[in-house]
């Protein structure tokens, strides 16, 4: 995989440092990445909002996103942990 949207960070950016993926998981049809400075990136199947992106409204079943996308509703959070089930992407996140 292909890892260059990591140098465009969101978190990176933001921090000056160097970002990297620390963890991968898959729950049946998606997947999430970790990243070092707390960043949560999601792709696969996205029905149901399960990717955590406001882009699958208005899709009544087949959602996805083809390449990791930053999830934006927790840059205000440094996420520690991920985890996911076959529905479902859980993070584990500190207040910043």
């Amino acid at each position: 995989m292909n890892l260059d949207f990591l140098k465009k960070s969101p978190k990176a950016e933001e921090s000056g440092e160097q970002d990297e993926v620390v963890k991968v998981i898959n729950g049946g049809i998606h997947s999430a990445l970790l990243t070092k400075l707390g960043g949560v990136y999601t792709f696969g199947c996205g029905s149901d909002g399960r990717l955590g992106h406001p882009d699958f409204q208005g899709h009544v079943y087949l959602y996805k996103e083809s390449h990791p996308k930053y999830v934006e509703a927790l840059h205000q959070v440094k996420a520690v942990d991920i985890q996911s089930s076959y529905y479902h992407v859980l993070v584990l996140a500190e207040i910043i």
